[in-house]
């Protein structure tokens, strides 16, 4: 269908990242809070992830931004150093967030954020990382959720009834106001509005991972 090229589909990726960034950020704040202990723990280990932020924003990404514009200048912008330090900064990001009581997702996350754009840097490591985790990790990850999954449970035909009532209920959560949203922003014909709730619909891999960390941090069942 060749979305991705088309102005519905730029606008849904669009909207796809900024609620998957609100997504880790909520995740955040709920491992905050369900890590154990008192509320004023969970507030502890918030603010220790603000601070993270803004170090990783203030002090990190300019850092790595003048480095990689060194090497920019110079035409080498994915030498060696440039890319062990990009591996460096996901592994104490994903290690501190670890650390801190929050998921080491988010810390991935956050450093992901913090690599320079300009250059060929981005897709240099994009091509070598997404061959690993999509052709290895990825299988491997679907396979563990799909163990963990207990079908047995729907053995009654109430449960089916609800499983069935919480996808509508949750679809409809999610097309309706994208659908009247875009209509309400853009004036484009019903049709389109639509389309754009039905994409924005679509899960992805994300939603995944964190239902799996919210079962592992016991914030659902």
């Amino acid at each position: 269908m060749n979305l991705l090229s088309e102005p519905i589909g730029i606008q849904t990726i669009s909207l796809a990242a900024v609620e998957d960034i609100v997504v880790w950020v909520v995740l955040a704040v709920a491992s905050a809070f369900s890590s154990g202990g008192s509320a004023l723990q969970g507030l502890y280990t918030l603010l220790l992830t603000l601070a993270f932020i803004v170090i990783m924003f203030i002090v990190i990404r300019p850092i790595f931004g003048w480095a990689h514009g060194y090497y920019l200048r110079r035409e080498n912008d994915c030498n060696v150093y440039i890319v062990v330090g990009c591996f460096l900064l996901l592994l104490i990001a994903s290690f501190t967030t670890e650390v801190m009581g929050i998921h080491a997702f988010f810390g991935a996350f956050v450093a992901g954020l913090c690599i320079p754009r300009k250059g060929e840097l981005v897709e240099f490591l994009s091509i070598r990382i997404e061959l690993i985790i999509v052709e290895f990790f990825l299988p491997l990850y679907f396979a563990n959720s799909g163990l963990k999954t207990k079908l047995n449970l729907l053995n009654t035909g109430r449960s089916w009834w609800t499983l069935l009532v919480l996808i509508i209920l949750a679809s409809a959560a999610k097309i309706i106001p994208v659908t009247l949203a875009t209509k309400l922003c853009t004036r484009k014909p019903w049709n389109y509005c639509a389309s754009m709730g039905v994409l924005m619909n679509t899960r992805g891999i994300v939603q995944l991972v964190v239902l799996n960390i919210g079962v592992q941090l016991k914030v659902i069942s």
